[in-house]
Order: structure tokens, then sequence, then C-alpha cells
């Protein structure tokens, strides 16, 4: 079920920095052009944020799951 919602785990770092896409300043949810927020952070926020290329993808499909758990 998908929620409108911004997915918390995607932005752990992003929240730290502003983002230099939509202008969310730190502590804010990226938005989107209609100002409501977004479910995952701007790319450019991520990139800044040091959370791209740490050597495995991300995946920020739902549900989230750990191997063996549903």
């Amino acid at each position: 079920v998908r929620t409108p919602r911004p997915v918390r785990t995607a932005y752990e770092t992003a929240l730290d920095v502003a983002c230099s896409n939509c202008r969310a300043e730190p502590g804010q949810w990226c938005t989107r052009d209609d100002g409501m927020p977004k479910r995952i952070p701007c790319v450019a926020r991520l990139a800044a944020a040091g959370a791209t290329d740490q050597g495995h993808p991300h995946n920020f499909d739902e549900p989230r799951t750990t191997e063996g758990t549903p």
C-alpha cells in the first residue's frame, strides 16, 4: 500500500543538509512543485549529504523488509 507520507529512512542523512533542488532547509522534507512533501529526497540533496554510491544500490520500494522477516 502506497502512502503519501515521506519515507523517513530515505531521509536519514539528507535532513542534515539543505536541498539545492527544491530549496528545503535542513530538517525539512523535500517538496514537489505543488508544495506537497516528496516521499524521498531530491537526488541533489542525497548527493550533498553523501548518501549516494555507497557500494550498494538504494532501494526505496515498499514495504521495506529485512531478509527472513515479512
